[in-house]
């Protein structure tokens, strides 16, 4: 796994190849390379579903009765890009068994929403929160327990934090592509390009190790069913 100290030490040399070092001092400006990359994480992150970034929270929140409003946790970005229109992977646990909801966009949300309490079947997001409705009941003084998967939101990378991404080369291209953005460079069409070719290839690679990981499972459990 690689660091965020040695993606900078990668991205700094192909940076300076590229033409985008100081005409004065010959060195690329490493406060300009460094948010290049965090943007490129950001971007790649928020445009695509990576496993390494995908988190299973099974304590999102706990409902009270009769609240309807709950704080997304703090390292939430976004949900997943749901297969269908309505599944965004959020649940409430009610003891016994997972309850998925239903989206709703906020205005429909607001137009739609029940003021009786019982077992929550949609949400909406807005302003930080999940809304639930109907707002739920007690649920035989258990409560429900929000469960959700989601992808991580990046604001900041510390020095010797590793990266997740299988492969850096998405980042790195990622990296130079806004720098040139940044800099009006001629190559900077050219470098998005790349850069969104690196970034399928890593979606790519994503799927073959999921599709390898699923006939894994899929055999172990004929063994065991045969045994």
């Amino acid at each position: 796994m690689t660091t965020y100290r040695e993606l900078i030490n990668l991205l700094l040399p192909r940076a300076k190849a590229l033409g985008f070092a100081d005409q004065e001092t010959g060195q690329i400006d490493a406060a300009e390379a460094e948010l290049a990359l965090i943007n490129a994480i950001m971007s790649l992150t928020d445009g695509w579903d990576l496993d390494a970034y995908t988190v299973i929270n099974d304590n999102m929140f706990v409902t009270t009765a009769g609240e309807r409003r709950y704080a997304l946790p703090k390292d939430f970005g976004r949900f997943p890009t749901p297969k269908h229109r309505r599944d965004y992977h959020l649940y409430v646990y009610d003891n016994s068994q997972d309850l998925g909801l239903s989206y709703i966009d906020p205005v429909a949300f607001f137009d739609t929403r029940d003021t009786t309490n019982g077992t929550p079947n949609s949400f909406t997001v807005s302003n930080g929160f999940i809304m639930l409705d109907p707002p739920p009941g007690t649920n035989s003084n258990n409560n429900y327990i929000g469960r959700g998967i989601y992808i991580k939101r990046i604001i900041s990378i510390e020095w010797r934090e590793d990266i997740l991404v299988t492969n850096p080369t998405a980042l790195l291209d990622g990296a130079l592509a806004q720098m040139a953005i940044l800099r009006g460079s001629p190559r900077a069409a050219d470098l998005f390009t790349l850069a969104r070719q690196s970034a399928e290839k890593l979606l790519n690679r994503q799927a073959r190790e999921r599709m390898q990981f699923q006939r894994q499972v899929g055999g172990q459990r004929r063994t065991r069913r045969v045994s």
